[in-house]
């Protein structure tokens, strides 16, 4: 059977409330969904949205008995992991008992399985591209470190080689009097800003 995968539409979300539905009657449940279209909608597809979704699509001929095109979603969100970092957390998986058989569930979940795998992989490019950059981050307690960027952990503390400490905040990488540290670690939760040569990053999240 021919059928598309493809990222939900706002259009899309009078047909995810039908499936979360018909899942919730399936664990004989009905009555803990609290939600209808107009929230799906609001909270998937407004400009922050809390959660994003795939549906799978298959021609008009071979829609339900129904008549429903859409006859699968998955519905996925971003987390943080302390350790592995951003990942994507799968809340619902569900195919529409008719279209079961065909590979639809497992290819909204190949699908959902890429996007992390993508995800991983642009971080990690983002990262490599800093290495042995000029570093400056700026402290909480008024201290500059200038260095060369070498890496990061899983807390997002920044380790710098060749790293410099200047008491006072400066505006030059090579303005004031530094102290030579050498080799530094510096914890993620005392870093105000960070600033690789003319680029400027938020705390952390530019890691």
């Amino acid at each position: 059977m021919k059928y598309n995968i493809r990222p939900a539409r706002a259009q899309d979300c009078r047909d995810i409330e039908r499936m979360v539905m018909e899942l919730a009657v399936y664990e004989k449940m009905p009555d803990q969904v609290k939600i209808c279209h107009k929230e799906l909608e609001r909270d998937g597809f407004g400009p922050n949205p809390f959660y994003h979704s795939l549906v799978a699509e298959v021609p008009q001929e071979h829609s339900s008995t129904e008549g429903h095109v859409v006859v699968g979603y998955v519905l996925y969100f971003y987390t943080y992991s302390t350790w592995r970092g951003r990942c994507i957390y799968m809340e619902d998986l569900y195919v529409m008992p008719q279209f079961r058989g065909n590979g639809i569930g497992k290819a909204l979940m190949a699908s959902v399985a890429k996007l992390e795998e993508s995800s991983y992989s642009s971080a990690r490019q983002k990262l490599e591209n800093l290495l042995n950059k000029s570093m400056r981050i700026r402290m909480t307690d008024g201290r500059t470190l200038v260095g060369l960027f070498l890496c990061t952990d899983r807390d997002c503390n920044v380790i710098l080689g060749s790293a410099q400490e200047f008491l006072k905040s400066t505006d030059s990488f090579s303005q004031g009097e530094p102290r030579v540290l050498g080799l530094a670690m510096i914890p993620g939760h005392h870093v105000v800003s960070i600033e690789v040569e003319s680029e400027s990053l938020q705390p952390a999240h530019g890691l």
